[in-house]
């Protein structure tokens, strides 16, 4: 066998396996969203059967727990609320990231790295030690069982990694677009909004989806800090289908579909945005 047909033969193979690799990768990525969509429709019944239970095919189809909570109103109020803070901390979060980031990545100094150590430091500190001084703090000032205090207590824990990151992607956009811009007249408040910016919108909406996601699927603050079940976020909505005689299955699986919904649509949305953002980044490391 020739070295050029060997290599033929080697590319083919290579691109075999990384098609395997990659349909195995997106079946163990894939499979736990289609069984609790699967295990969602099955009647109480169904989800106890020793044998696992395909719902769509079976005798235990039901579509009477979906009917059920789409019909009482505290799944709604539970997604509001979770919108209302991700929304609000994601905001907060960006603005003070790209402010951040910029100003750490134009404003070059000794104390730069310092500061950029200490950043990342915070992110070693667990959520649940800052919780008891976190609940002190909110109660004097009157923002406990507040979806206010959750908007400022979820915008501070993710900010350190939108600063760091936000630097990064504007460590990759040349400096010479800033000078040229105050060149002619602008200051750095608009260069920031007039050329920053628009080149780094992708890469913006990387982390606003990042942010998102964390921000949505917070637990510890949202169940600590909140005690009104008319502000209940999703996820401490869905813990109250927990009791002393078990979990309320009929009920908590479908729930966890609708909430599921949401931040799904909104990953497909921004999609192109995250893309952009992931692919410049690549580019620019």
């Amino acid at each position: 066998m020739s070295k050029m047909t060997f290599g033929k033969a080697k590319r083919k193979v290579s691109k075999v396996m990384i098609v395997v690799l990659s349909v195995v990768v997106l079946c163990i990525v894939v499979f736990p969203v289609f069984w609790l969509l699967n295990i969602s429709f099955l009647s109480q019944g169904g989800l106890f059967t020793e044998i696992p239970t395909i719902s769509f095919f079976g005798e235990f189809f039901s579509a009477k727990g979906y009917a059920e909570v789409l019909l009482e109103p505290d799944i709604y109020i539970w997604i509001r609320n979770s919108v209302l803070v991700s929304v609000g901390a994601v905001a907060v979060s960006v603005f003070c990231a790209v402010l951040g980031g910029y100003a750490l990545s134009r404003f070059r100094t000794n104390r730069n790295k310092v500061f950029l150590t200490m950043i990342i430091c915070t992110q070693m500190i667990a959520p649940a030690l800052i919780v008891g001084p976190a609940y002190i703090i909110f109660s004097q000032v009157g923002l406990t069982n507040s979806l206010i205090g959750l908007v400022i207590l979820d915008s501070a824990l993710v900010l350190a990694f939108a600063i760091w990151m936000m630097k990064g992607f504007l460590d990759g956009i040349p400096r010479e677009l800033d000078e040229a811009a105050m060149i002619d007249g602008c200051n750095h408040f608009q260069v920031l909004t007039k050329i920053i910016i628009p080149i780094a919108l992708p890469s913006i909406m990387t982390i606003v989806v990042i942010n998102f996601f964390d921000i949505y699927n917070e637990y510890m603050f949202a169940m600590t800090f909140i005690t009104s079940e008319s502000k209940f976020l999703s996820p401490v909505g869905l813990s109250t289908n927990s009791s002393r005689v078990g979990l309320d299955w009929a009920h908590l699986l479908p729930q966890a579909v609708i909430t599921c919904i949401i931040p799904i649509t909104f990953y497909f949305i921004f999609q192109r945005y995250v893309v952009k953002g992931i692919s410049a980044g690549a580019l620019k490391g």
